[in-house]
């Protein structure tokens, strides 16, 4: 009975011992630890002046402050740290300058968690932190150990706007000879039927000025409105 009873112990050690080897090799298959790729973005951004309209022209220019890149991943698992966040300051590092008057490239380089699709956005900000480009993409199933290469080409979502006039020194009809001095003092520009600029000051008659006003957003329809007021 004891020799039965001592096969019987060594046989229930053997198969708990086979079953946590099984249970071992399971989760080394499942792959429990994080696997991690590498992604090289390069971001182009657009010139603002190639998103000029016909007849109307670069007033000011619009300075970029920073470019921002951010990516995040589809995990489900609420404690992963799946975004990452990249904050590029204009003059600063990396090549990247403030001017937005010129198409540029920056090249950065990060490690992501793979076996994930991940979400990638890039944009520039102003001094304003107004969003000047933007560009969104994706990347699928980004696999261990791969080195992957994104390009994004972010257009401008504004031009900068400016409005040339003159006026004459008098008004006058053709029905008469008479002629009425006119003195300005105000002028007001409307976008899209939004003062965006209003001046009150003294013009002077057959003097060329201009006003300008940035941020006019592109590809849609626009209609500038200038009021001379006296």
């Amino acid at each position: 009975m004891a020799n039965k009873s001592f096969k019987t112990l060594t046989f229930g050690l053997l198969a708990l011992s086979t079953s946590l080897f099984v249970g071992c090799m399971g989760n080394d298959i499942q792959g429990t630890d994080d696997q991690y790729a590498t992604l090289s973005v390069s971001v182009g951004t657009g010139d603002v002046n190639a998103a000029a309209k016909a007849g109307l022209s670069k007033g000011s220019t619009i300075t970029l402050s920073k470019l921002i890149i951010t990516m995040v991943s589809n995990s489900n698992n609420p404690t992963a740290s799946d975004t990452i966040r990249d904050t590029i300051r204009a003059g600063v590092n990396q090549g990247f300058v403030g001017t937005s008057t010129a198409n540029q490239t920056v090249d950065s380089a990060y490690v992501l968690k793979a076996l994930r699709t991940w979400y990638i956005t890039a944009k520039t900000l102003d001094a304003r932190d107004s969003v000047i480009h933007t560009k969104t993409d994706t990347l699928v199933n980004l696999l261990a150990g791969e080195t992957r290469s994104k390009s994004l080409s972010l257009s401008p979502r504004f031009v900068m706007y400016k409005a040339n006039f003159n006026f004459p020194d008098s008004l006058a009809t053709l029905a008469t000879s008479i002629k009425q001095k006119m003195t300005v003092k105000r002028l007001v520009m409307k976008v899209n039927g939004v003062t965006v600029v209003d001046s009150s000051a003294t013009f002077l008659p057959s003097t060329a000025y201009s006003i300008s006003y940035d941020y006019v957003t592109v590809n849609t329809g626009t209609t500038v409105e200038l009021s001379v007021i006296g």
